[in-house]
């Protein structure tokens, strides 16, 4: 028991290290490469390897630049291969752009890369409100790692919902970054205990980091575990109306 135990520290401690570099698509490292099943759910069809966002907030909008890396378990973790990103397409004021991404596989133990076909990548209405974009990675299999990067633009800067760290399947790295070059001030607000645990008095951050965060269904006693998840919102602090300045937030 204690030699099970051992053996899953230091992978987390080697996971940990590989990945708290930047992640460079294309570049995928032993671990991930022998990495059968994530050490603290076990059950898991899936994994988000890493994840990264950088949002660039200005006192009109924000750019969210994302980059994610998947690894297939499982026979019914290939539908993680079918991508959905939706976003509020009403007078075009969000917007998704810059989709590139690809899969992964080792073929005799070569990396080979499949990218996704920009003609695959569909514009779907789902009311009058939101669209998505659709796309389905190629030639996935269990053991194939998919990656893909996108940016979404919007012009909703008031509250943002800024990142997820938590997902519907365990990740085992995600770090997000705040650019705030917004004139106005904006409240960060952190929600999970992951979160207020490790940055609890640092609310001057801008850069946030987790590693191995069980999938948001492993939440107990909860009415939706998404809610409680572990996330960051974006709030101003204040806005204008009939002439005077109204605080959003109070201590």
């Amino acid at each position: 028991m204690k030699l099970k135990i051992t053996l899953l520290f230091l992978f987390i401690a080697l996971y940990t290290n590989a990945q708290s570099k930047d992640l460079k698509f294309g570049k995928i490292s032993e671990q991930e490469i022998n990495l059968t099943q994530v050490p603290f759910e076990k059950n898991a069809d899936a994994v988000i390897l890493s994840e990264e966002g950088k949002m660039d907030l200005t006192s009109s909008n924000y750019y969210l630049t994302v980059k994610r890396r998947i690894k297939i378990l499982t026979d019914k973790g290939l539908d993680e291969a079918n991508i959905q990103l939706n976003y509020y397409s009403k007078n075009r004021n969000e917007s998704i752009s810059g989709i590139k991404g690809g899969t992964i596989n080792i073929v005799n133990g070569v990396e080979q890369m499949t990218p996704i076909d920009e003609k695959e990548i569909f514009d779907v209405s789902l009311n009058e409100l939101y669209a998505t974009k659709r796309f389905t990675f190629p030639n996935v299999k269990v053991g194939s790692i998919i990656e893909y990067t996108y940016i979404k633009s919007s012009e909703h800067n008031f509250s943002i919902d800024a990142w997820n760290f938590q997902h519907d399947i365990p990740t085992l790295s995600s770090k997000f970054r705040l650019n705030n070059q917004a004139y106005g001030t904006y409240s960060i607000i952190t929600i999970g205990d992951g979160l207020n645990t490790k940055y609890k008095g640092k609310s001057s951050s801008t850069e946030w980091l987790l590693h191995n965060i069980q999938s948001y269904n492993q939440l107990k006693y909860v009415y939706n575990p998404e809610d409680q998840s572990e996330r960051i919102k974006i709030q101003a602090a204040n806005y204008h109306t009939d002439g005077a300045k109204k605080t959003t937030m109070s201590a």
